[in-house]
């Protein structure tokens, strides 16, 4: 499946046409939140408590089975379901173990990294033949490696989605970062009404280095 922008999935909020899986992946934190939010508040306000879970990949309740078990597991009050799965990096990219990982083309089983054990990622390739069309499962991700065999999968099936930030490797690459974040920083003071003079907007994208989450804290903060 194509990469998914972000424009596209807002109108899929605004449309109700949300795919059975998304990944949120990158390091824009505050926009992943701002997505992740919106693809919960999709399901009625009164209704979230009983129709809307969140579990932390690779800890208690957050193994593959068990994100798949919550995935599978009918809403309470039989309408939408939205399974959100964080630090999902854990499990597209784990930290490497002292143990070498098996060929991922090979084996559904990848070292997770802590003491060099394997988590078994059968359930959620399963689930990717054929997800519940009544949930919308979520992983939200800082980071994925994409030589990964469940990342690679996850590419083709599900709705993936970069939220990255201003990263610069060239010099061209940071004329364009810039313009980026003088971008990105009049959109959200347009929105707030708010007006900002250009020797002021230089300052905040020199002291904040291109960061885009403290670009993002520094607008917040000016409100």
């Amino acid at each position: 499946m194509p990469p998914l922008s972000v424009d596209a999935l807002r109108k899929q909020f605004k449309s109700g046409g949300l795919l059975p899986i998304y990944v949120l992946v990158g390091s824009d934190t505050k926009l992943i939140e701002q997505l992740s939010d919106a693809i919960e508040a999709t399901i009625d306000e009164a209704d979230r408590a009983f129709s809307v879970d969140r579990l932390y990949a690779a800890e208690e309740g957050g193994a593959p089975v068990d994100i798949i078990a919550a995935a599978r597991t009918p809403s309470m009050l039989g309408g939408p379901r939205v399974v959100t799965v964080l630090r999902a990096e854990r499990l597209l990219k784990p930290k490497r173990g002292g143990k070498a990982a098996k060929d991922d083309e090979d084996d559904a089983a990848e070292d997770d990294g802590a003491e060099g054990a394997a988590l078994d990622f059968a359930p959620i390739e399963d689930y990717l033949a054929a997800p519940v069309d009544t949930t919308t499962l979520v992983f939200v991700a800082s980071d994925a490696d994409g030589t990964r065999r469940l990342t690679k999968k996850l590419k083709e099936k599900a709705g993936w989605v970069e939220c990255g930030g201003l990263e610069t490797r060239t010099a061209n690459d940071r004329r364009e970062a810039v313009a980026a974040a003088r971008a990105q920083v009049q959109r959200e003071l347009d929105a707030l009404g708010r007006v900002i003079e250009p020797q002021a907007m230089q300052l905040l994208i020199d002291r904040t280095g291109l960061d885009i989450t403290q670009l993002r804290g520094a607008v917040e903060i000016g409100r």
